[in-house]
C-alpha cells in the first residue's frame, strides 16, 4: 500500500477521458449540456442548459453523473474554468470538445479530485505542459499521468472536501449578500434622487403628495429642489496630452489615466508618469473632493464614469481623456452619485458620438449637462444614506476577500497534507 506521503500520479486516482454509460433513454429524451462559457472561473456551472439527446449525442463530449470537466485550451484553463457535474438530467451530459472528463476511480472522493483540479498549483503546472500554436494550445491528457500529488487516504479527502466546501459555501453565501446590498443601494440612490428626504427623515411619496413635487426638464423632481448645469456648478479642465511634444524637463509627474478612474472611487494601482513643468502641473494638480470623469471609452455603457478624489490621489494629476470638475457649491459626493446616475448614463449613451472606435463625449457636452440640486442640507442627508450603504457593502467586501485568503491558505494545506486532517 501507498504510504500516506508518497507521491502518485494523479491518475492512479481517476480515469482521464473514459467512456461514458448510455442511459437507456429515448432519442428525443433530455440530456445536460454543458458549453465552455456554463462554466465559470471558480469551478461553478452557472448556465444549467438541457437538450434532446438526439442534437448532441455526437460531435460533443460525453460525460456522466460526478464526473470533473477541465478546460484544456488556453486561456479557459489558465483562468481555472470546469466544474464538477452533479445533477445531470438523466444522469448524462455532453460538452465542448475542450473539455477533459476526470472520473474518480473507487476509494477515491470525487470532491477531493475536483478541488485539486481548481487548485492554483495545478493550474499553473498544467500551463507547461500546453502544446500547439499559439492560441490554440491545450493541455494533453499525458498531464494528468505526470502530475504527482502526494497520497491521502478517502476518509481524509472526503473531509478535507467537506472543509473547502464548507469554505466555498461561505464565499458564494457573502458574494450573495454581497450582489443584494449593491441593488438595494442601487433602488435606494434612485428613489433618494427622484423623491428626496422630506423634515421627518422619510422619501417624499408623489402619489400621496404630489403638491411636494413639480415638473422640470429633468421630470418630476421635489419641488424645493432645482437644476442647473455642470457649467454652473463646476469649474472644468481636461488633462495632458501626451505624446512626444514632452520632452524631458527633469519634471515627472504622476498621472492618472482611465483605466484608474472607476465609478465612484480611483484605483491606485500602475500610476503612470510624464513630464510637465511648474505652471501646468499646479494647473491640474488634484484636490481632494474634485470628480473625474471619462471622456472617451470603447463600451458606451462607460462613457462618462465618475470618480471622486480623495487619499492618495491628491496632488496627482490626469492624462487627456479624463475631465476634471471642481465643485463650487454643490455637495461634490452628492454630485458624484447624480454624476453616476442611471439617468446621467443614459444621457450619455443618447448623445456620444463615436471617434477612431471611442465613444467620445466633449466639453460643450458636459457643460450643458443638467444637475440636481436639492438644498444643501438634503443633499448631506442624502450622501450619509447612500455612505451608509457603501461601508455595509466595504465590510462584506472586506470578508469576502479573507474568506478567498482563507480558501487559498487551506487549499495549499490540507491537498497536500502538509497539515493533516483528523478523522
Amino acid at each position: 500500500m501507498v504510504s500516506n506521503f508518497q507521491p502518485i500520479p494523479l491518475s492512479h486516482l481517476i480515469d482521464v477521458n473514459p467512456s461514458t454509460s448510455k442511459p437507456s433513454i429515448e432519442a428525443d429524451a433530455l440530456v445536460s449540456f454543458i458549453p465552455m462559457q456554463d462554466v465559470s472561473e471558480n469551478g461553478q456551472w452557472v448556465s444549467k442548459q438541457v437538450k434532446k439527446l438526439k442534437e448532441i449525442k455526437s460531435g460533443y463530449t460525453s460525460f456522466q453523473e460526478g464526473d470533473i470537466l477541465f478546460a484544456k485550451i488556453t486561456p479557459c484553463m489558465e483562468n481555472g474554468k470546469g466544474c464538477h457535474a452533479i445533477d445531470l438530467v438523466n444522469g448524462i451530459g455532453f460538452g465542448t470538445t475542450e473539455f477533459h472528463v476526470l472520473r474518480a476511480k473507487s476509494n477515491t472522493e470525487a470532491r477531493f479530485i475536483f478541488h485539486w483540479t481548481q487548485s492554483k498549483a495545478l493550474r499553473l503546472k498544467a500551463e507547461t505542459f500546453m502544446t500547439g500554436s499559439a492560441g490554440q494550445q491545450r493541455v494533453a491528457a499525458d498531464f494528468f499521468h505526470r502530475y504527482l500529488i502526494p497520497y491521502i487516504p478517502q476518509p481524509e479527502q472526503q473531509k478535507i472536501a467537506e472543509i473547502i466546501d464548507a469554505i466555498d459555501k461561505a464565499i458564494a453565501l457573502t458574494d450573495t449578500h454581497i450582489t443584494k446590498l449593491k441593488k438595494a443601494k442601487a433602488g435606494l440612490l434612485h428613489d433618494l434622487l427622484t423623491r428626496g428626504i422630506d423634515e421627518h427623515g422619510e422619501l417624499r411619496d408623489y402619489t400621496r403628495n404630489p403638491e411636494l413635487f413639480k415638473r422640470s426638464a429633468l421630470g418630476i423632481i421635489p419641488k424645493d429642489w432645482d437644476v442647473s448645469s455642470v457649467s454652473f456648478e463646476f469649474d472644468i479642465i481636461s488633462g495632458f496630452t501626451l505624446g512626444e511634444h514632452r520632452r524631458p524637463l527633469n519634471k515627472k509627474r504622476k498621472y492618472l489615466r482611465v483605466a484608474n478612474v472607476k465609478r465612484e472611487n480611483i484605483i491606485l494601482d500602475d500610476i503612470a508618469e510624464l513630464e510637465a513643468n511648474d505652471d501646468e502641473f499646479i494647473t491640474r494638480q488634484l484636490k481632494e473632493n474634485d470628480l473625474l470623469i471619462v471622456e472617451g471609452h470603447a463600451d458606451p455603457n462607460e462613457i462618462g464614469r465618475c470618480a471622486i478624489v480623495s487619499d492618495g490621489a491628491v496632488g496627482l494629476t490626469f492624462q487627456n481623456h479624463l475631465f476634471r470638475l471642481r465643485y463650487k457649491v454643490i455637495n461634490p459626493k452628492f454630485a458624484l452619485f447624480w454624476l453616476n446616475s442611471a439617468w446621467v448614463r443614459s444621457y450619455w449613451k443618447c448623445l456620444c458620438g463615436t471617434s477612431s472606435g471611442l465613444n467620445t463625449i466633449n466639453q460643450t457636452m458636459l457643460n450643458a449637462l443638467l444637475v440636481l440640486v436639492p438644498k444643501n442640507q438634503e443633499q448631506i442627508d442624502i450622501v450619509e444614506r447612500i455612505e451608509t450603504y457603501k461601508e455595509r457593502i466595504i465590510k462584506k467586501e472586506t470578508y469576502l476577500n479573507k474568506l478567498k485568503l482563507l480558501k487559498k491558505g487551506l487549499m495549499s494545506d490540507l491537498l497536500t497534507g502538509r497539515v493533516r486532517v483528523k478523522i
